[in-house]
Parts: C-alpha cells; structure tokens; sequence
C-alpha cells in the first residue's frame, strides 16, 4: 500500500507527518511476501480458525536532523461477531486511549526524549480470527434494484455509490469500462465477479512498491499495475459505477508459509439475498472472491470520509527544529513484526 511523505512549515519548527508504505515496503522479505501472497488463490482452502500472538515494533530515528516531539497513533482492533476477537492490546510505553470515528484509537504523544538516539515503541497483540467464506451465486443474490436504502444514503451521504479520495466512480474511463465489464448484467453476486475477473487478469502488482501516496483509481486504471489497495480502490470504483456499493477495509496480513507480517488493503462490499443481504470480502491480490481469510485483521473500514481514511495512513507525525534536516531529508519511521505464537485449527474451509 502507497504512503508519502508531507512537510508543513510552521512558525518555530517543521511539522513532518510521514505517510508510510503499509509495513511490507519496510520488511525485506517483501518480494517473498508477495510471491506467497500469489501461491494462495482461492483454489487453496483456509483453516478455519486462527489465533496470533505478535509484537508490531515501531522505532522513529531522527537520522541527522532534531525531533521536538512526535506523535503516533493507531486504531485498536474491534470485535467482529464471528469474524475477529481481540484478546490483547499492550504496549511497552503507556499511551492515550481515545475514540475516534466511532473507534478505539491508542495515541503516543510528547516530547523527544533527552540523549535519546531513537524512540520505540513495541506493541503486543493476541487476536482470534476466524474465515469467512460466502457462497452466494446468481440464484440467491438479488439484482441492483434490490439493495437497500441504505446502499444508497449512510447518514445523509451517498458516498457508497460516489467517490472520495483515491476512489472515482465517476471518472469517465471507469465509468465506461465498468459499462463495458458489465454489459446489460443486473444481478449484483454477478457482477461482483465479473469486475474481479477484468481486475485479476488486467491489473499486475508491482515489481517495486514505492512510499509515495497510493495512486488513484484511475491512475490504477492507465498504468495497469496496482499494489492492494490500489487494486481494491480501482475494483471499489468499478463497482459503484456499476452501481454496487463498496468500500475499502486495511489491517494486517499474516504470511503462515513464511512467517511474515504486512499491511494489507481489500475490498468489501454488499450482496442482497433473500435473507437480507451479506457483506463480503473481494481480494484481488490474494485471488479470493467472497472470502475473507483467517490470515486477515481488519483494524479500520472506510466510512466513506477521505480525511477519516487519510489519517489510518498518516499515523506518525512529529515537529522537528527549523534546519536541522535538508531538502528531501527527515526522520524515519519503521515498522517490524514479530511472532510470538501462531495456532490454527485443523479444520478448513
């Protein structure tokens, strides 16, 4: 996932909150991660059931420049009935519980600390996630004329079938393509598949993953190529052109074959069914359609407000002193993972 970089001058200091590739950029084992990402297509099953104990290490490094203070800040996982159950949240240094969106969010905030070379902070988690597999097909989804009312307004917006950020169903060459992928098909489960199957074969996932801003849908959509939320906010486009909701969820991936973790994003949407209606999981980089993994946590769903999805992905920001850092330069900040524990059960699905 594509992060940059942004700087603010203010009156005594620069204020630099860095937007950071989602954590497989950082690990070096990201050219295997992705390969592993790929060996796992749908036609592989899942267990059904997985539990993780692992440390998300976070250091800043002030390189040659000077840190006043810094903040970093990142969403608590929630409970999902059925899906994802946080047993553990703790960290080494103590921090700000706070609510934001709707949603637990712990916060580090202060100063740099004196003769301190660099700050980190190692956060522990213990989560049981289980997966989550939808058959639905053409004779049990309902057409577009059946999704609800709430599909079109969420709190007096229409944002699930608009665009905001790096998501444009309204682009021209989206809206046309999506006319194209769809043709005269109304049933919603239908055409699901068929914007996944144009996504899978005509979009290729980078060979170099950057830390620049993710592209926009339709930057997606020219070059041909996009890492996993790039894919999934050019997938989410396509949709709601094709008039179904969607909308982006980003957390965490667990690599079982290699033992890696990284930062993942993917698409959710909604399906109408005689029983109401599903929200299901479409991955185009781990090949799943309507399959959510035991592999996956979820820590943030887009609500449908661009600045409320910009800040999951700047969550380090700190002010530095005035000169103390040339162009192009400024701290780091880097993320690791580490297994503690990892079980799954020996059912799959």
């Amino acid at each position: 996932m594509g992060k940059m970089a942004r700087t603010v001058v203010t009156l005594a200091a620069i204020l630099v909150a860095l937007l950071l590739l989602l954590m497989i950029v950082t690990n070096p084992l990201v050219g295997e991660l992705v390969e592993g990402l790929f060996d796992r297509a749908t036609g592989k099953t899942m267990p059904t059931e997985a539990i993780y104990s692992f440390e998300r290490i976070v250091t800043v490094d002030p390189e040659d420049g000077t840190i006043i203070d810094l903040t970093i800040d990142l969403p608590i996982p929630i409970d999902l009935q059925g899906q994802q159950h946080l047993e553990l949240f703790q960290s080494s240094v103590s921090y700000d519980d706070s609510s934001r969106y709707g949603l637990p969010w712990a916060e580090w905030s202060g100063a740099w600390p004196d003769d301190a070379d660099t700050v980190q902070i190692v956060i522990t988690y213990q989560i049981d996630i289980s997966t989550m597999r939808w058959d639905i097909d053409a004779d049990e989804s309902g057409s577009v004329d059946d999704l609800p009312t709430w599909a079109h307004t969420f709190m007096g917006r229409h944002w699930y079938l608009n665009g905001h950020w790096m998501i444009d169903p309204l682009d021209p060459n989206i809206s046309s393509l999506a006319a194209e992928i769809v043709g005269d098909e109304d049933d919603v489960a239908t055409i699901l598949e068929l914007i996944y199957d144009w996504t899978v074969e005509n979009i290729d996932y980078p060979d170099i993953l950057t830390t620049e801003e993710p592209k926009s849908a339709r930057q997606t959509l020219i070059s041909g190529e996009g890492d996993c939320d790039e894919q999934a906010m050019l997938y989410i486009s396509l949709a709601r052109a094709a008039g179904v909701p969607a909308w982006l969820q980003v957390g965490i991936l667990y690599d079982s074959s290699r033992d890696v973790f990284g930062n993942h994003g993917w698409v959710q949407t909604y399906v109408p069914t005689d029983e109401g209606g599903e929200n299901v999981t479409v991955d185009t980089v781990n090949h799943r359609f309507m399959v959510h993994g035991s592999d996956i946590i979820i820590e943030y769903t887009d609500d449908g407000d661009a600045e409320h999805l910009e800040d999951y992905y700047y969550y380090f920001q700190c002010s530095v002193e005035t000169g103390s850092y040339g162009p192009n330069e400024g701290p780091s900040f880097v993320q690791e993972f580490n297994t503690l524990e990892y079980w799954h059960s020996d059912d799959y699905v």
